[in-house]
């Protein structure tokens, strides 16, 4: 994606309003940066801005090339609404008519309208092919030419179409699975780095009033908050969370929290800076975004998927909360980087807050659940080992941040143990794994091996895996009960997909 010309001049003049003058050099901290000792406020010039943007905002165009793992560019003249398509038809099947080589040209079966980010997904045999795009050669929309390189067979009869609507990220994002999220480049930052654009707009996903986040090494290094957003591009406020972030164009920015996150209001933020105190260590962490919490907050740390920290928040600021570590449940100390859970108000009101054992005692353990967490004497506990209860235990005592509870009933060989989990509802199961990718074409056209013998369920959004991270969120247009073909949505990979990634099954986080 790339400003036209009227859109840099519109760009430089907004710069002119809110840059300010470079920050002096930084020292060295852990993963490069170092701590900002307090956020900046929202600069007084974003107001006029704004105003600036919203009279004259940029028109924005899509460089020819840089969409079509995405949503696709529009084609020439006014985009219209695709009225021959099923209302709410983000994904269809449709039958190719022609092959036209000399044009390099294929025509559908029925008259469209030009519809503003409409693509065509062409597989034959052996798996997807490539992308194409309409063209606006023909006015009832028939018309398409590849948006990626594409060699095209001389006869449509063993070809087979999808179209796939411009409107897939934006209208499906909000039901993404867990860990899932939107990523977009950032197009131009301003002089003093107090404001940018993110290449992805209104038609992909962004909206007045998101967060979004860059990470280095899982770093948080500045946040974004959305302002102005078009169609096709998103302006926002820049608040740096480390001394001298050096943002620029390119880098990738991510929306936070995640759709399912946002949804569940389950919040997640990471460690920007660890402080040594005479008191023992605290943790700076970025304030989660519309975040209800309890004024000391447990914080769950991670690593990898894995619990290697605890820490209950003593402090809150606009921008940060400082939080003291607890008791370590692993011999691992908490690192700038890592994941932090916070224990929401809304998890604490349904009772879905993991506790775990940091302390064996004669008679049970102490666990890191306390008052702020709902916690009360009497109240008992299932002790879980993968998702089977081996024990229950019953709190015999509250000490303000943990609780006191003994065993009451176990498996015969079950010996609680430090990190033990013990939850008062079920832990939430994992889909399974249903497919591997074996094949990339252009980027993100996907050929697939089922593992589940029945076919796979079309046109919802799956999880893309490598390990136990989440890399992107797939769509499947055609499943057999051994292969499948699919792509994955452009806005939610931080990387191109893989041989050997995986597809997790169904089941809404």
């Amino acid at each position: 994606m790339a400003l036209n010309a009227a859109g840099r001049v519109h760009l430089r003049r907004l710069v002119a309003l809110t840059g300010s003058g470079p920050r002096a050099g930084s020292t060295t901290a852990p993963l490069r940066h170092t701590m900002i000792g307090m956020a900046h406020p929202i600069p007084p010039a974003i107001r006029p801005a704004l105003l600036c943007l919203i009279l004259f905002a940029p028109q924005i165009a899509c460089a020819a090339g840089d969409d079509p793992a995405g949503s696709a560019a529009p084609v020439a003249g006014v985009a219209r609404s695709g009225a021959a398509l099923e209302a709410g038809a983000l994904i269809r099947s449709v039958r190719i008519l022609a092959v036209q080589p000399s044009e390099a040209t294929l025509v559908v079966a029925e008259p469209l309208w030009i519809e503003e980010g409409l693509l065509l997904l062409v597989a034959d045999e052996r798996g997807p092919l490539a992308w194409f795009r309409q063209s606006p050669q023909r006015s009832d929309g028939a018309a398409f030419v590849p948006a990626t390189p594409a060699a095209l067979p001389s006869s449509p009869d063993r070809l087979r179409g999808w179209l796939v609507r411009g409107a897939l990220t934006a209208d499906t994002f909000a039901e993404w699975p867990e860990d899932a999220t939107l990523h977009a480049r950032i197009e131009g930052v301003s002089p003093g780095g107090r404001s940018a654009w993110i290449a992805l707009g209104s038609g992909r996903g962004a909206a007045f009033g998101q967060t979004w986040w860059l990470r280095d090494a899982g770093q948080p290094l500045a946040q974004i908050d959305i302002r102005f957003v078009t169609p096709l591009a998103a302006f926002g406020s820049v608040t740096p969370l480390v001394d001298d972030p050096r943002l620029e164009a390119g880098l990738r920015a991510s929306l936070w929290p995640t759709p399912a996150q946002a949804r569940r209001n389950r919040p997640v933020s990471a460690i920007v800076h660890v402080e040594d105190r005479p008191s023992g260590a605290f943790l700076w962490v970025p304030a989660p975004p519309l975040t209800e919490a309890p004024d000391e907050a447990h914080l769950d740390v991670l690593r990898d998927g894995r619990v290697v920290g605890h820490a209950i928040v003593e402090q809150k600021e606009d921008r940060f909360w400082f939080a003291r570590v607890t008791p370590s449940l692993t011999p691992q100390r908490p690192l700038v980087g890592d994941e932090v859970r916070v224990r929401s108000a809304a998890m604490i009101a349904e009772r879905d807050v993991d506790a775990r054992v940091f302390e064996v005692t004669p008679d049970g353990g102490l666990l890191n659940i306390g008052e702020s967490d709902g916690a009360a004497v009497g109240d008992t506990l299932r002790v879980y080992r993968g998702t089977e209860a081996v024990a229950t235990l019953e709190i015999t005592r509250i000490r303000g941040e943990y609780a006191t509870a003994a065993v009451r009933e176990s498996h015969p060989d079950y010996r609680i143990a430090v990190g033990d989990l013990a939850r008062w509802n079920p832990p939430r199961g994992t889909p399974p794994d249903v497919a591997e990718v074996e094949r990339v074409v252009g980027g993100n056209l996907l050929s697939l091996r089922n593992f589940t013998a029945v076919p796979l369920p079309l046109h919802t959004p799956l999880a893309l895996r490598d390990g136990a991270a989440t890399v992107g969120v797939v769509f499947i247009v055609e499943s057999g009960p051994t292969s499948a073909i699919g792509f994955a949505v452009k806005e939610s990979l931080p990387r191109l997909p893989r041989i050997g990634d995986r597809v997790r099954g169904e089941g809404r986080p």
